[in-house]
């Protein structure tokens, strides 16, 4: 969730070997991005390129990984990724940039340990904000 320009999926594919497919997930502008820079190399993983609106809540995840990008969302978007994604997905891990603006009415951690089954939470490392986090589960 939230794919930057795709350079993880690059990574991941170059280094591990055993991943069958990969679902990127973010707005439409950002997916075009980042398979414009993906068809660039010669990706063995099975790619899938996917807006909230597409997914299909039915679908199981063996890994989710978000850097800030979950976050950075509304909660009324956060809920929909929570939902479709999160809570389908058999392990995870988020960098959880903490932003305060009541506007936005996001998750607390609190409410995402009461929500995501086995949530563990870490103190980032280096960390840019004192509430930044680590989640896993």
């Amino acid at each position: 969730m939230g794919v930057g320009y795709g350079g993880l999926c690059r990574i991941i594919d170059s280094y591990f070997k055993q991943v069958k497919s990969y679902c990127l997930v973010d707005l439409a502008p950002v997916l075009k991005l980042a398979q414009k820079y993906l068809n660039h190399f010669q990706i063995t993983t099975a790619l899938s390129y996917q807006t909230s609106d597409a997914l299909n809540p039915e679908q199981k995840y063996d890994l989710v990984i978000s850097n800030y990008a979950f976050t950075e969302l509304r909660r009324e978007i956060q809920y929909i990724y929570l939902e479709k994604v999160i809570l389908n997905s058999c392990k995870g891990y988020i960098t959880y940039n903490y932003i305060d603006l009541k506007d936005f009415n996001f998750y607390s951690i609190d409410e995402l340990i009461e929500i995501i089954p086995n949530l563990k939470v870490y103190k980032e490392i280096e960390s840019t904000h004192p509430e930044d986090r680590i989640l896993v589960w």
